[in-house]
C-alpha cells in the first residue's frame, strides 16, 4: 500500500517539477528508408517531405512514392493535409506551374472549372483539407476588373461549392467534421494585408464572421486565428473573441509572417525576417515566449527556420539549425498536460489495487 501511495504521489508531482516543456523533440532524419531534410506537410501517417538532395517523396502509411519520377507530372507537389485527398500541382512542358488537381488513391485528376465560370481564368490558392480540395478561380472581367470565385469540391462525394460575394473569394479550408471555410474580400488578390471576412458552412447552414483581417489558421474546435501582420484575434465560430497570448487585441510590437493555431488553443507564430524570424508560442493568457524555451531535447543555441503542424497528432515538424551547422529535421511531440499525467497515475494505482485484491 505504501508503494502504491508513493507511486501516485510521484506521478502527481512529476508535472510540477518538469512542467516547463510543452514539447519533446526527436530527431526525424529518416522515414521509410529515405533521409529527411524538410517535412512540408504531415497528417497522421501521411507525409510530403524533401531529402537533403532535394528529392521529394509522398509517404502514405508504409507506401512511399518519389514525386520527381511520376510519369506525366514533372515536379509533382502535393498538399497532404487530408487523409485521402491531396491538392496537386505540377510543371507543364513549358515550365509554367499547373494548378488545380488532386491526388486520390494513387491517381492524379485535373479539376475543370464549372461550365458557367468565366472563360480564360485560372485556378489559384489551391489547397486541401479533410476530403475537400479547392481555392479560387481568378479571372479578368470584360470591363478589365479582376475577380475570383471561391471553389471547393469533395472528390469522394462529388459535391462542389462555389462562392462569389465580392471581388475576392477563396476556399480556405475544412475541418475533419466537414465544416467549410471561405474567405471573402474586396481585394481580388487576397493578400495578408487584405480585409477578409469568413463565410462558413457548418451542418448545411451558412454564417459570416470577421471582415477586417486575415485568416492565419483554424483548429478542430472550430476556432479561428485572425489578424494582420502585427495583431491577432482568436475567434469562435459565432464571431466572439477568446482571450489568449496576453494582449491579443493590440499591437504585438513586431510583425509576423505565419501563424498556427493548435487544438488546445495555443498559438505558434513566426516573427518576420526583419524582426528576427523567431518562433514564439502563447501559453493561455500569459503572452508569447520563445518556442525553443518550451521544448526539451533540442541541441542548445539553435533556431527553427521552418515548421509545419500535423493536424491529426498535433505534433510539429521543424527544420532546426545551430549557427552555420547542418539543417536537421525534428519532430516535436506534445507533452501530456499535468492533469493527464496525474489521472494516469491514479488510474495505474487503482489497477494495482485491483490486482492485489485479485
Amino acid at each position: 500500500m505504501k508503494c502504491q501511495a508513493f507511486f501516485v504521489l510521484l506521478c502527481c508531482q512529476i508535472p510540477t517539477v518538469f512542467a516547463t516543456p510543452l514539447y519533446r523533440a526527436t530527431l526525424f532524419d529518416r522515414h521509410l528508408g529515405q533521409p529527411v531534410q524538410t517535412v512540408a506537410y504531415a497528417n497522421g501517417s501521411n507525409f510530403f517531405f524533401a531529402t537533403p538532395t532535394s528529392q521529394r517523396f509522398l509517404a502514405v502509411g508504409s507506401k512511399i512514392t518519389n514525386l520527381d519520377t511520376v510519369p506525366g507530372y514533372p515536379r509533382l507537389s502535393l498538399v497532404t493535409q487530408g487523409q485521402r485527398v491531396f491538392a496537386a500541382d505540377w510543371d507543364r512542358p513549358n515550365g509554367v506551374r499547373e494548378i488545380g488537381g488532386y491526388y486520390l488513391d494513387g491517381k492524379i485528376t485535373k479539376v475543370q472549372p464549372p461550365a458557367d465560370y468565366p472563360v480564360g481564368g485560372s485556378w489559384n490558392g489551391w489547397t486541401s483539407y479533410g476530403d475537400w480540395v479547392g481555392g479560387d478561380h481568378y479571372y479578368r472581367a470584360s470591363g478589365g476588373a479582376f475577380g475570383s470565385i471561391g471553389f471547393a469540391m469533395n472528390p469522394i462525394t462529388g459535391e462542389q461549392v462555389s462562392i462569389q460575394l465580392d471581388y475576392g473569394n477563396r476556399f480556405r479550408g475544412a475541418t475533419q467534421k466537414g465544416t467549410l471555410i471561405f474567405g471573402v474580400s474586396a481585394d481580388s488578390a487576397m493578400t495578408t494585408d487584405s480585409g477578409v471576412g469568413l463565410l462558413i458552412r457548418k451542418d448545411g447552414q451558412w454564417r459570416g464572421i470577421g471582415g477586417d483581417f486575415w485568416l492565419w489558421d483554424f483548429n478542430e474546435k472550430e476556432r479561428f486565428l485572425y489578424g494582420d501582420r502585427d495583431q491577432l484575434l482568436l475567434m469562435n465560430i459565432d464571431g466572439s473573441r477568446v482571450p489568449f497570448g496576453g494582449n491579443p487585441f493590440g499591437s504585438l510590437g513586431f510583425q509576423i509572417q505565419s501563424g498556427h493555431l493548435m487544438d488546445n488553443d495555443n498559438v505558434i507564430i513566426r516573427k518576420s525576417d526583419l524582426d528576427g524570424g523567431e518562433y514564439l508560442i502563447s501559453e493561455g493568457t500569459a503572452g508569447f515566449v520563445p518556442l525553443n524555451s518550451r521544448v526539451s531535447g533540442l541541441p542548445t543555441g539553435g533556431r527553427f527556420t521552418s515548421m509545419t503542424v500535423d493536424r491529426v497528432t498535433q505534433s510539429i515538424y521543424g527544420v532546426y539549425r545551430v549557427g552555420n551547422g547542418p539543417r536537421q529535421s525534428f519532430r516535436l511531440d506534445p507533452v501530456p498536460e499535468p492533469g493527464t499525467l496525474a489521472a494516469l497515475g491514479l488510474g495505474i494505482a487503482a489497477m494495482l489495487r485491483r490486482r492485489r485484491k485479485g
